[in-house]
């Protein structure tokens, strides 16, 4: 900094170490305390232990257990855009997932999805579309903010959703941000969190209804209506979007089971979903068919108009 031309370090002699003064660790009984520097120091070590986890993690997501792809599709709608803003390498994968942790809070977080098909909002439009395409692409190619009593609830719950489930399970979610498909890059999804059971990745799914507050999730009813009973089993609806969000993301991160957690404060509910290849085999080509034809043109459009 300068003050009349004169720089601060011309101006005043810099500070000579003294030797006196030792750096010591923070004592526990701050750290564990609830003053605010104690909630940021147990903050910073949640961040770092994730963080090495997710360093364990990433070389094995991204890559589908077994792949399918559409046959309408050749290497020629593979245009230079989509090579440059679309295509990553399996350090480039990693990288995003790492710096997206924070998901919606994040702009790269943002940037990454506008650009492919992701499980959570797009693949289940595109699934149960039969026509008019194009006007359903311009409409995904448009970034809309969209924020609801009902998301807000879902946002502030899901820690202790997550938290419910680790100690349910005795085990320890590793939260990561934006997974891309390796091989087929125009394809995402932003897992609620990855866990390795058995040497395999497990997914993650966590969903908080806030119409559940304060009643379970299930009692002498079921208390939503993507899950219901078969025999004395709860399932996931297969034609509900969450049922698309889950199969797409195990999909995406090469997982073969996806813990889906329904959250309550009166009492939670724990569904196992398996990968249904014959569903993803139906699905999967279709996207791909969807985002070369009509998605990945409209956001080039868009973007060009700006």
């Amino acid at each position: 900094m300068y003050n009349k031309g004169v720089l601060f370090s011309d101006m005043y002699a810099p500070k000579v170490p003294d030797d006196r003064l030792e750096k010591k660790p923070v004592p526990p009984g701050i750290i564990e305390s609830d003053c605010p520097l104690g909630i940021m120091l147990r903050k910073e070590a949640q961040v770092k232990e994730n963080l090495a986890r997710l360093d364990d993690l990433v070389p094995l997501i991204g890559h589908p257990e077994v792949m399918f792809s559409a046959a309408q599709v050749s290497s020629e709608d593979a245009c230079a855009e989509f090579i440059s803003h679309v295509m990553i390498s399996d350090d480039e994968c990693a990288e995003i997932a790492r710096r997206t942790v924070l998901k919606s809070a994040c702009p790269q977080w943002h940037r990454e999805r506008e650009m492919r098909i992701s499980a959570s909002t797009k693949a289940h439009r595109i699934k149960i579309r039969k026509a008019n395409f194009d006007t359903l692409a311009q409409d995904l190619a448009t970034p809309r903010q969209f924020s609801s009593a009902a998301c807000a609830y879902g946002l502030e719950n899901e820690p202790a959703a997550r938290k419910e489930y680790e100690a349910l399970q005795k085990c320890t979610v590793t939260e990561v941000g934006l997974v891309v498909c390796i091989p087929q890059p125009w394809l995402c999804c932003s897992p609620d969190g990855l866990l390795v059971k058995e040497g395999k990745i497990c997914l993650l799914e966590v969903k908080c209804p806030s119409r559940c507050e304060k009643q379970p999730i299930v009692d002498q009813n079921v208390n939503v209506d993507y899950l219901e009973v078969h025999g004395k089993e709860l399932k996931l609806h297969k034609n509900h979007v969450y049922y698309t969000q889950v199969q797409v993301s195990m999909y995406v991160v090469g997982a073969g089971v996806c813990d889906f957690y329904v959250y309550s404060p009166r009492g939670s509910v724990l569904v196992k979903v398996k990968r249904d290849d014959s569903f993803l085999r139906e699905v999967i080509p279709k996207l791909e068919w969807f985002f070369f034809r009509h998605y990945f043109p409209a956001v080039l459009k868009r973007q060009k108009s700006l």
